[in-house]
């Protein structure tokens, strides 16, 4: 394990470690408090472990909470695809046997959801408590093939993530911006569709922002 540079959030300043997993991947993760009690925490699509810093500042140091980058996100190695929410969950499952922790709380939000319950019904064994923010299905949801109005056409699917990354609305224009570090359309889509009440500051969103163009699998992890 080792550790990467600060980051500072409402005063707090917290270092991302990482773990080497046994399948040859490389987890980031942020950590506070300690003892028995293990609360982790999954993250959504577009998004890192450094999103649930608002929600890691509130909770006390008595309980261990673990906020982890999944594979192809955040600091996290991406050296084999990802082909179905089940994948990341097992990285998961490696991730807790590495930290030698026998059973945790698993939280997960969005996308982070689908693999909080994949690995709570593979791996029970391993989960005290599921809580779900906002969570997918275990199975995800499809993006429809667009008409030449933008408009999805229902039942039509896409077969491949290289296909799906060509999807004119919903994931081909994220891709662009990512490869083009366009922070400018993503805060835009975020305002538009995430900070509809509750905005971070200024300072904050360059944070959050940053952690979602370091994202490399969202065409594989879309059709995952």
């Amino acid at each position: 394990m080792w550790k990467t540079p600060h980051i500072k959030y409402r005063r707090i300043f917290m270092e991302k470690k990482f773990l080497k997993l046994k399948n040859g991947e490389t987890l980031a993760y942020l950590e506070k408090g300690n003892g028995d009690n293990v609360l982790v925490l999954i993250h959504g699509n577009l998004s890192s472990s450094v999103y649930y810093l608002p929600l890691i500042k509130l909770l006390p140091d008595t309980l261990r909470t673990i906020a982890i980058d999944l594979r192809g996100f955040g600091d996290s190695s991406y050296q084999n695809k990802v082909s179905s929410l089940k994948e990341l969950a097992e990285d998961v499952v490696l991730f807790l046997q590495g930290l030698h922790i026998s059973k945790a709380t698993i939280c997960g939000w969005s996308l982070g959801g689908g693999v909080a319950m994949e690995l709570s019904a593979h791996h029970p064994n391993l989960v005290k408590k599921l809580i779900l923010i906002n969570s997918t299905t275990h199975k995800g949801y499809p993006i429809f093939k667009k008409d030449a109005t933008f408009k999805p056409i229902l039942g039509e699917i896409y077969h491949s993530p290289e296909e799906m990354a060509n999807d004119p609305l919903q994931v081909k224009p994220v891709i662009d911006a990512i490869k083009a570090n366009n922070t400018g359309f993503m805060t835009y889509i975020y305002d538009l569709t995430i900070y509809t009440v509750n905005k971070p500051t200024v300072e904050e969103n360059a944070l959050y922002i940053s952690e979602t163009m370091k994202q490399r699998n969202l065409a594989d992890v879309d059709y995952a």
